[in-house]
């Protein structure tokens, strides 16, 4: 009787209406790699997650937590845990030593990285995530799914600040030193004990945060993330309208 009672005070209520179906997700989009052409441009979408998020064309098939910590790609074998955003990183010596422009990881190896510039964004997966995860290093179907979950999960987090673009051209590696141009990017560098780090720096040994540099590189931001078996990651339900209308008068 209560239920009924809601239920009859829910659809009195001015502009109430229960959701209706999702559509069918989009196909998914071409793997975005150094060879392949930019993902096709096209207007914010919403896609399915636990909180209706707008997030940039070419995401579909990718449901988030409800925190934004976690994604799920459909009909994909892995899935993303513990995902996390750093702005800013900051130059750092190692006995004197420069070591380049670094971004904190973790405190153990193993997180999946991206790293972000105004035109081009490197992807580093860890080799042992990968075999663990059901990920194929080098398949182009896993690097589109993947860079999907990556910008689904990115957009909300990312605060009005630069976006991960599926426009940007994506590098995947799974090596801990990668050189694009006259840039190189170290992944799972332990600069201080305990403390892991991705580091960027010139070719040359220089700061490539240096606007006279020849090797100047505008970094925007750096993703982090566990690359785990789908399985693994479970994620509940988004609320119905109905649900959240009891939460929210409880």
């Amino acid at each position: 009787m209560i239920c009924a009672g809601l239920l009859a005070l829910c659809c009195a209520l001015p502009g109430f209406a229960l959701a209706a179906p999702a559509p069918d997700p989009a196909p998914p989009i071409n793997a975005s790699t150094a060879d392949a052409p930019a993902a096709a441009e096209g207007d914010v979408v919403a896609i399915s997650a636990t909180a209706d998020t707008p997030v940039p064309a070419g995401v579909e098939g990718v449901t988030l937590a409800s925190e934004n910590t976690a994604a799920k790609i459909a009909d994909a074998p892995f899935a993303l845990d513990g995902f996390s955003r750093a702005q800013v990183g900051s130059n750092r010596d190692i006995d004197g030593s420069y070591s380049g422009y670094c971004y904190y990881a973790a405190n153990a190896a193993g997180k999946l990285t991206v790293v972000a510039t105004r035109s081009y964004a490197v992807v580093y997966v860890p080799p042992a995530a990968a075999a663990q995860a059901g990920y194929r290093v080098g398949n182009a179907s896993d690097e589109a799914a993947l860079q999907r979950a990556l910008v689904a999960l990115d957009a909300p987090a990312a605060k009005g600040s630069a976006l991960l673009s599926p426009k940007l051209t994506w590098y995947f590696t799974s090596d801990t030193s990668y050189q694009v141009g006259s840039v190189i990017f170290k992944f799972d560098q332990e600069i201080k004990a305990g403390q892991f780090y991705t580091s960027v720096i010139a070719a040359d040994g220089s700061d490539i945060t240096v606007v006279t540099n020849p090797a100047y590189t505008e970094l925007t931001h750096a993703d982090f993330a566990q690359l785990v078996p789908s399985d693994a990651v479970v994620l509940a339900p988004p609320p119905t309208a109905l649900s959240a209308l009891v939460s929210f008068i409880s």
